[in-house]
């Protein structure tokens, strides 16, 4: 952009040899304004995607807040944890070593949760973003892999089971889980008709 900007400078600084008329005159100078809004109009879409960007990019994969509730109503009930061992597949949000089990606090969105109202699809770039999403879930779905083959129960907590009476119902469940067997769990969506998002475990699936 920089270099178009740069040649069209380079043209209004030519020298003309002749008289031009004032039709012609006219039509350059019609041009040259046309010329000026496109530069600006490009800088500013320019502008917007970058900002776009960095708004993406600040988008922290830990500590968010749905994690956050998570370990507060955890913590309340006297469970102790270590956050992001990176020595695990997938650096778990929450490790129980006491428990041999870890547990993964999913946004709805970007992981995918299957049905859920929060699990949208983007309105432009579809391609790249089922690209993005399907990398997303294929990660997912080998760390959880590795993890059960290494002996480790694994857990996941949907964004949705957060927030209101929810979190208290799904930390209920999740303590309960957590001593006993099951090597999985998994919170199931919120009933979009009961305001106390009921929540119930899914049966473990491979």
């Amino acid at each position: 952009m920089p270099e178009l900007a740069a040649s069209s400078a380079s043209i209004w600084a030519m020298p003309i040899s002749r008289p031009i008329s004032l039709h012609f005159s006219q039509k350059i100078n019609s041009f040259a304004s046309s010329h000026v809004k496109i530069l600006a109009q490009a800088r500013m879409i320019d502008s917007v995607d970058q900002a776009t960007r960095l708004r993406m990019a600040r988008i922290g994969t830990r500590n968010t807040k749905p994690e956050l509730t998570l370990r507060r109503a955890l913590h309340g009930r006297g469970l102790r944890y270590r956050v992001h061992v990176a020595s695990l597949p997938g650096t778990p949000d929450l490790t129980f070593r006491q428990f041999r089990a870890v547990c993964f606090v999913h946004g709805c969105f970007w992981h995918r949760h299957a049905g859920c109202r929060r699990t949208t699809d983007p309105s432009t770039r579809w391609e790249y973003w089922q690209a993005k999403f399907m990398v997303n879930v294929e990660r997912d779905r080998i760390v959880r892999q590795k993890l059960l083959e290494g002996g480790w129960r694994v857990a996941i907590i949907w964004e949705c089971a957060l927030g209101g009476n929810r979190t208290e119902r799904t930390a209920r469940m999740f303590d309960q889980w957590l001593r006993g067997t099951e090597r999985e769990f998994e919170t199931s969506l919120a009933s979009p008709s009961s305001r106390n998002g009921r929540l119930l475990q899914k049966p473990d699936r491979c």
